[in-house]
């Protein structure tokens, strides 16, 4: 019987290299499209996801989009369960339970079996990050200070007289219901990527009101402190609390006491939401908004909590806390990792930053450019460039592609917004074409200093790249 059951289990066993989107797979769950909804929690399971094992379980049990399999929903429960995943543990129980007394023994020996050979067979662990212990405790630096600055209030830059007209005008946004007021000021929440030079990259808004784009335009202008580890420049993430975000209850009410009520009716309210997000959204509340009163540590436990029963968001958020405050470094890659798992398409970002720049884990391009490729198949610009670049400019010469890169390239011809980066790599990629135009080199070369100039970008590197190119050439490149 042994043999049977092995085999009846290991047929529908998933076999997958590529990287899930379980945030699709639950939205397709729900709209009843099971076939498409199996297809990328498999997906999922190959990479070694809970939340993944245990609806392929309750698919199988029930044929949704496959057929009715309760040898295979007893595996997946199991697999669910060994992560002390919602209640799969009791599904497990109850499943062995309507088996002969006799047979479950020999069931529990053969479940073993199959799920030690499905680990070693699964990419569970194959693109996760692997920790550089030797680095553990030791902190980037910024200029010689211990933190990196993350509020900027209106005073620290030029504003721009025009506030007032624009503000009559434009349109605004935000994540929630109480973003409706428009405040004197403008408020403006970003994260960022910091490059070794200290200047802004890779900027994107989590939350903001009012015209913002003289805030965003001074901000990414300036460069701040270098990241440094041991002496060494590096790159780090931030997030930013720009104009009226980074007043205190007192600043924010003086400036604009409407906004300020809304603020509060609104947290009031979801401080007693019973719901997954509105939980999270009273998390990121007092998150965003430091002013309102909190118990020491509730943004970490109310954060951690949310992570635990599987919200991705939650996931992220909480391990980019611990990551910019450099608290429990593994900790915060392990839930950056798992926000990825999900599909997260921020998360899957940082996770391949994490896996190129990060000081506390091992660099692998290899695994990086997984997770900006599953990232990049939902239009996240800069990891198509980091896509891009590994490549073309990888020190493991079995990823470059420049076929692939290319192609890359043309995908964001049209939506690029003249990314320095963009115009750099269109350089590279015309070097090494056949039949290559050497006018294109040039000209992307320059564009690309162009553009990372006017961003207040280091750019001597590439300068230089461009020097020994042209030494002793002259070329006459034709402005479009």
């Amino acid at each position: 019987m042994s043999k049977q059951l092995l085999a009846a289990i290991m047929i529908a066993l998933p076999c997958s290299v590529s990287a899930a989107d379980v945030l699709k797979a639950d939205r397709l769950y729900k709209e009843s499209n099971y076939p498409q909804a199996i297809v990328e929690y498999e997906k999922a399971a190959d990479l070694g996801l809970a939340h993944a094992y245990y609806q392929l379980a309750v698919m199988h049990n029930f044929g949704k989009g496959t057929e009715q399999d309760s040898l295979n929903a007893l595996i997946y429960f199991s697999m669910a369960a060994d992560q002390n995943y919602h209640d799969a543990a009791k599904m497990v129980d109850k499943m062995l339970a309507k088996l002969p007394a006799d047979n479950r023994a020999e069931i529990n020996a053969v479940l073993a079996k199959v799920k030690a050979q499905l680990q070693q067979n699964n990419n569970a662990t194959t693109y996760n990050p692997a920790i550089n212990p030797q680095h553990i405790g030791k902190r980037v630096t910024f200029g010689g200070k211990q933190e990196l600055q993350q509020r900027f209030h209106p005073d620290d830059w030029e504003t721009d007289s025009l506030y007032e007209f624009l503000e009559e005008s434009a349109e605004y946004s935000g994540e929630s219901a109480f973003m409706m007021s428009t405040p004197s000021k403008p408020f403006l929440i970003v994260d960022n990527d910091i490059s070794a030079d200290g200047t802004v990259r890779n900027l994107s808004e989590i939350q903001r009101f009012g015209w913002t784009k003289t805030l965003v335009d001074n901000y990414a202008l300036f460069p701040g402190d270098k990241p440094e580890f041991e002496g060494e420049p590096v790159e780090f993430v931030n997030r930013a609390y720009l104009g009226s975000a980074a007043f205190n209850r007192d600043g924010l009410r003086a400036d604009n006491e409407k906004l300020y009520e809304s603020i509060r009716r609104h947290v009031y309210k979801l401080k007693d939401g019973t719901t997954l997000n509105e939980r999270y959204e009273y998390a990121i509340a007092l998150l965003n908004f430091s002013w309102i009163s909190r118990e020491e540590g509730e943004v970490e436990q109310r954060l951690l909590a949310l992570a635990k029963e599987g919200h991705p968001s939650a996931m992220y958020e909480y391990g980019m806390k611990l990551y910019r405050e450099q608290k429990d470094i593994e900790v915060a890659v392990h839930w950056i990792t798992q926000a990825s798992k999900y599909g997260l398409a921020r998360a899957e970002y940082r996770l391949g930053k994490l896996l190129q720049t990060s000081p506390w884990v091992i660099h692998d391009d290899r695994k990086a450019l997984f997770w900006y490729q599953s990232a990049m198949d939902k239009d996240h610009l800069a990891a198509t460039l980091r896509a891009i670049d590994i490549k073309l400019n990888s020190s493991d010469a079995s990823l470059r592609d420049l076929d692939g890169a290319i192609a890359y390239l043309e995908q964001i011809k049209e939506s690029h917004n003249r990314h320095p980066e963009y115009f750099y790599l269109l350089a590279v990629s015309h070097i090494n074409r056949e039949g290559r135009d050497f006018t294109q080199v040039v000209k992307n070369m320059r564009q690309a200093i162009s553009e990372g100039q006017r961003k207040n970008w280091d750019v001597s590197a590439w300068q230089y790249h461009l020097d020994q190119l042209t030494e002793g050439n002259v070329y006459i490149i034709e402005e479009s």
